[in-house]
Order: C-alpha cells, then structure tokens, then sequence
C-alpha cells in the first residue's frame, strides 16, 4: 500500500499591493518586525502572509461584523477653520490706507464707491465701512496690532528715550516721546515714535509719571532705560530736581545718561567760550564713548585700553562681565571684517558674527557697543512726531482725540520702520479675524456707568444772570473727522 507524501508548507513575504485590492483595502497592514505575516486593523488578528489565509480571514464571521459597523459609521467632520471674509480683509486695507494717507471722513465716499464700482464682485457688495467703523479698527485693531510689534520688536533691548513736549491746536500739552534702540530683525538702530502722553503737571515730577506710565503701557522695562534725550529746558535738565535728578533718583536708575540736543546748545551758543559753557555735565562719558568708533576699535597701536571705565559709567559692575569685555576688546582686531568705514554698520556686523560654535565670541562687547549707539544725539526725531502730529490734528479735524493720534502716528511710523506700505503690508490673520467683533468697537465694551451729567441748566428756574462758566461745550472726543 502506498502511503501518501506529506505536502510541503511554503513561505510567503508580506506584499505592499495586496493592500490595493479592492477587497482588503482599508484593513489589511503588514506586522511590524516580520514580513511573513500580515494583520487586520478592524480585528486586530495576525494571519500568515499568504493569499488563502487573507482570503479566509476576510469571510470570517468576526471580520465581517467588524467591517458592517466600520462601513456604516460616519466619518468624523473636519476641524472648523476660521476662515476671513474677504471683506473684512478688504475693510483693514482701507483703514490702513485712511490712517497712511487722509482724513478718516473720507472713508464715507470711499466704501460707497468701492461697492459701486465692485458691484459684480460677490465680496464688493459686503464691504460695509463708514468712518465710525474705520475709527474703531484703526483704535482698537491695527493701533495695537502695530504696537504690540514694536514691542516685540524692541524685545529686551537696551533703549533711550526722545522727550519734548508740545501743545496741539486744541491747546491740549502732551509729552512726546520717540525711542532708540538696536532692532535685531533689522539688525541696525532705529529711531521710531513710541507715544504721545498727556501732562496734567508739567513739572519734573509730572513728566517722570508720564514717562513711566508710557513704558509700562508698552510693556517695556524700566531698567534697559539707558538714556534719554532733551532739549535744554531746566525742567529736564536741572542738576538738583530736573526729570533726569528724578529718574535717577527716584526711579532706580543711577546711571541714566542726559544727552542734550546738539542743535538746541550749538544755537544757544554765539562764541567759543559760551560753547564750552554749554556742554552737558557728562561730558567726559561722551568722550570715552568715541572709543567704540571703528577706528578705534580696531587701532593696533596704542590702543587705549580703558573700556572698562565706559562699561563702569553705563552701570556694568559685574567682574566676569567685565573681564569677558576686557579681553574681547583685546582681540577683536584679530578678525578680518568687512564693513570698517561705518561705526553702526560694523557694529551690526559684529553683532552677527558667529564662530565655528555658532556662537558670538564678542556678545558682551557687542552688547556694550549697541547700548552706547542706542544714546540719543538730537531731537531732530521728537520735532520730527510733532510736525506729523500737527499734520494729522489739524484747525478742520480739531477734534481728534488723543487716542486715535496715537494710534495714526503709530500706524505711519510702524509702516516706515518696517519699508513697507499701505498696499504692500499683509495683516496677520489673527488680526483680520477682530474685523467686524466686539473686540473692533471700544463701545461695545463693557464700561463704568457715568454719573448723572450736570452739563445741562434748567434756565427757567433762574433769575440772576448766567456767567460764562455755567454752560460746557460738550465735543466730542471720538475722531468724527
């Protein structure tokens, strides 16, 4: 009798287009660590790698109870995106067009002929902006938006400040204050509007509260106040209770630089003798500062080698510190750099240099040198916020109020700083999506009851004469112009 030969078994590897058979799409996947055997997703079974144990794995009982419950569910939606009309888009670029350029009352004309001449476009007929809605995206969106940037901007740098005060046409004294300092992003100085402050006491006392209210509404730190710039007013510049006595005084900043304007003591003085009289009292710190020029900083012979007083007069008293910047001023004519006909330019350069390390060999230096080129030289830029605060507040739109001249000013000067335009500067799209929302009106949020007004005479009731001082002009203070 013949006994029958036993079949021989084989092995099968795990092949990648079984998967696209229509039949096993879905939930056949191989098992990690061997290619001889495969897997269902639905079942979370394993089966040998071969074609008969798929095919019966597939007309199982379990497998197809699995595959009636999966094939009858519904997909899950997608995430909700936040998605911005373009017409809300299309309203930000016309408030920042009006804030750039004109009168927020032209807005008026301005939207109406837009959907007008857009009117075949399905996103033209939604634009819907008049200048009460164009005032609250320029107050309450690209006003902070472009503040904050600057914030963001000027980061943790040292920075000086630009001070003057001023009157408007509609006799309202203000503080303006313009601010310098080193921007990374663009890796040169800047020198920008960072606010204009009303005075309710313009004593000395008076402008250090405005000031320090100003840094801290920008949130900016107090203490990388470095410097700050002036005209020779003796309330700024008083040797015993001046702004700067105070602000070193009372404001922990000991070593806090006065910079009077050059143009204002060179105009002051008609002859050589009065000339030295006007040099500011720290005139010997402007003196050591001429050692961070290019050419000095890379004399080979004769080098002074004093920074260490520099760095002490500017507030720097740490010994390790002080030691690295010793010995960094020491080698820093060992590396060959390419742009030595400019002080700031070579300073930038020195700021980006990088070793083998990706580091900066020259940090405390670098950072000792940024901080002195941070120190204001004029007050060319504060006159400069004044004559752009009186081209915008003017005898026909008098009724500005001080917010929206921020946050004009603040729009122009951010654009400036940046290079860029109305036209030309994409709005981030968290800042679109404030367009049309609680967030864009100032009245829509929630405020203090006012108290019962006063404004308002019952005349009849009345016999003596009324003076002057019993009526108010009541203006209002939004920017209706």
């Amino acid at each position: 009798m013949e006994i029958p030969t036993k079949k021989k078994s084989y092995s099968q590897k795990y092949r990648k287009e079984w998967e696209d058979n229509p039949n096993f799409k879905g939930w056949l996947a191989p098992v990690q660590g061997t290619d001889l055997k495969g897997m269902c997703r639905w079942c979370q079974a394993e089966f040998f790698a071969k074609i008969s144990d798929i095919k019966k794995h597939s007309e199982s009982k379990k497998h197809k109870s699995k595959a009636e419950i999966i094939t009858k569910q519904k997909p899950f939606p997608p995430f909700p995106v936040d998605k911005i009309k373009p017409s809300s888009r299309a309203e930000a670029a016309m408030a920042l067009f009006i804030a750039e350029h004109c009168s927020v009352v032209t807005v008026e004309h301005l939207g109406e002929m837009c959907k007008k001449l857009f009117s075949d476009s399905k996103y033209g007929h939604d634009i819907h902006i008049h200048r009460t809605k164009c005032s609250e995206i320029i107050n309450e969106v690209l006003g902070p938006h472009f503040k904050e940037s600057l914030r963001l901007d000027i980061c943790d740098q040292k920075f000086s400040l630009i001070l003057d005060e001023s009157t408007d046409i509609s006799v309202m004294k203000c503080l303006g204050i313009a601010i310098r300092y080193f921007s990374n992003s663009q890796n040169k100085v800047l020198s920008t509007f960072l606010a204009l402050t009303p005075v309710t006491k313009a004593d000395a006392k008076g402008l250090a509260e405005a000031i320090i209210n100003t840094l801290n509404d920008n949130n900016l730190k107090l203490k990388n106040l470095v410097g700050i710039g002036t005209d020779n007013a003796s309330v700024m510049t008083g040797v015993n209770n001046g702004l700067h006595q105070i602000l070193k005084r009372e404001h922990g900043l000991p070593n806090l630089v006065l910079v009077r304007c050059v143009c204002h003591s060179l105009q002051l003085a008609s002859n050589i003798g009065a000339l030295q009289s006007r040099l500011p009292p720290n005139v010997e710190i402007l003196i050591k500062m001429n050692k961070l020029s290019v050419g000095e900083v890379l004399r080979t012979k004769n080098k002074n080698d004093n920074i260490i007083d520099l760095a002490k007069e500017l507030g720097i008293d740490d010994v390790q510190k002080l030691e690295k910047i010793d010995l960094q001023w020491n080698n820093i004519n060992f590396v060959k750099w390419q742009n030595i006909n400019s002080t700031l330019e070579f300073w930038a350069e020195v700021n980006q240099y990088k070793n083998a390390a990706d580091e900066n060999p020259f940090k405390e230096l670098c950072d000792l040198a940024l901080t002195v080129i941070s120190l204001p030289h004029s007050n060319a830029e504060i006159e400069r916020i004044f004559s752009a605060m009186n081209n915008t507040k003017t005898k026909l739109r008098n009724r500005m109020n001080l917010k929206s001249i921020n946050s004009v000013l603040m729009i122009k000067y951010s654009l400036r700083r940046i290079n860029k335009s109305c036209y030309d500067y994409e709005i981030p799209i968290d800042v679109l999506k404030n367009i049309g929302t609680n967030k864009a009106y100032s009245f829509a949020k929630p405020t203090p009851q006012p108290q019962p007004s006063t404004s308002y005479i019952n005349t009849s009731s009345r016999t003596d004469t009324l003076s002057i001082s019993d009526f108010q002009i009541i203006s209002d203070s939004s920017d209706d112009e």
